[in-house]
């Protein structure tokens, strides 16, 4: 979601209905936490495909402190596609080897992973489908565990698990798709009755007020809040649902408006401070829109200001932020001169085309998509990886990779070392 590097708006107001909540800012990030530093580089570990047939393509979705990474491993691209779900837990905590294993019984649906291993996503569990469950590692953080179905909200048997938080408290939503009776995606939140534990209570989140009957939870952070998308009367727009006290099951939903000039917004990750990522765009079709920051005045706070994050060069004048950790390195994709890119910002040298900072001499990666990072700064997504490099006869293919930040090597290292060798980065 990255392109040009270009000033930020600063100091405008985002819309009437947003004065009360934010404002657009500078690009850089004083508030709630420090910049982070210059970005280091990162060596790329292709994470490869789950054997037997599903092994056509994978994409990386959520990646943990443990470094334990979540996503799909697919059959068949080709619509309708055709995925089963994996999990690939590391030889030691965030080592750049380890094992892949399909997350059983969940078929293609982990979402998102927390630092113990627990999983949210939605799946067929035999149940019904489309069912919301947590996955819950045995022992912690390993490949093997047991998937409960979670309850689906009235009325809405449909139900999509997206976000985790260290509590297992999971969000998502559900729906009703019959033809007799549809019932329009409603955000939701379940709170276990101990933390990490199986069963709780599911409760709606509700919509914005004045739009459609529409809601969708995305992530949820250790204080509780919710961030997501609801339809207000002048579209999509991006919300943080605030609990009335941290953890409650009650709550409001407060709408986080667009950057100036923009129609639509969508919220989709949040820190445990509270500072928000997304993307505000200008149409629901359109490839015209820009990452966004949004960030509270203080910690967990339900006001805050919007930052304008920019986009990379010569592209569609498009970007989309996903995650960010608490060091607010954000990442996320966009689109340059040379096609759509995994990007990283850092409020240090704005948006960065992460296929400038891997470890990859013979040019074998094409990083298209940052899905998320972890607070050790590995970083995973999907691309496309050429085995035999761009000369070669096989074809790339899409796989998950995970990156891993490089060691500054000590200051006597360096001087027995050339530093052309230090490491040889692709330039592109």
């Amino acid at each position: 979601m990255s392109r040009h590097v270009r000033p930020c708006v600063a100091g405008r107001f985002v819309s009437a209905a947003f004065a009360a909540v934010g404002l657009v800012g500078s690009l850089a990030w004083p508030r709630v936490a420090a910049a982070a530093a210059p970005p280091p580089p990162y060596g790329v570990t292709n994470l490869g495909t789950l054997p037997t047939d599903y092994n056509v393509a994978s994409e990386a979705w959520d990646v943990n402190d443990y470094g334990q990474v979540i996503g799909s491993s697919f059959k068949q691209l080709a619509s309708p596609a055709i995925n089963d779900a994996f999990i690939w837990t590391p030889t030691a905590p965030n080592a750049t080897t380890g094992t892949m294993a399909r997350m059983t019984p969940t078929g293609g649906g982990g979402q998102q992973i927390n630092s113990i291993g627990q999983v949210a996503g939605a799946d067929d569990l035999g149940v019904q489908p489309n069912l919301a469950h947590l996955w819950t590692p045995n022992p912690l953080n390993s490949n093997t565990g047991t998937a409960t179905p979670l309850p689906a909200l009235p009325n809405r048997p449909l139900t999509f698990a997206w976000g985790i938080n260290d509590a297992a408290q999971v969000v998502g939503w559900g729906a009703n798709l019959s033809q007799a009776t549809p019932m329009p995606d409603r955000a939701f939140l379940w709170k276990p009755a101990t933390a990490n534990g199986t069963s709780g209570t599911i409760v709606e989140l509700g919509e914005l007020a004045g739009g459609e009957d529409f809601s969708q939870a995305f992530s949820i952070n250790a204080y509780g809040q919710v961030i997501g998308r609801s339809r207000g009367p002048n579209g999509d727009r991006g919300f943080l649902w605030q609990p009335s006290a941290p953890n409650a099951t009650t709550g409001t939903l407060i709408n986080l408006g667009v950057i100036p000039g923009h129609l639509f917004s969508e919220a989709n990750g949040i820190t445990d401070a509270g500072r928000i990522v997304g993307a505000s765009y200008i149409s629901a079709i359109s490839k015209n829109g820009h990452a966004m920051m949004w960030t509270p005045t203080t910690e967990n706070a339900a006001n805050g200001s919007f930052t304008d994050l920019g986009d990379l060069p010569g592209g569609f004048d498009y970007s989309w932020a996903i995650d960010i950790n608490e060091s607010n390195t954000i990442v996320g994709y966009g689109y340059s001169a040379d096609g759509q890119r995994a990007t990283l910002w850092n409020g240090v040298a704005g948006a960065i085309d992460l296929n400038t900072l891997i470890d990859d001499p013979l040019d074998l990666w094409t990083l298209e998509f940052a899905r998320g990072i972890n607070e050790h700064g590995q970083i995973i997504g999907y691309g496309q990886f050429d085995p035999d490099g761009p000369a070669g006869p096989t074809a790339p293919a899409k796989r998950a990779f995970l990156l891993t930040p490089v060691p500054e090597p000590s200051l006597g290292a360096a001087l027995l070392v050339p530093a052309t060798l230090l490491l040889r980065r692709r330039r592109r």
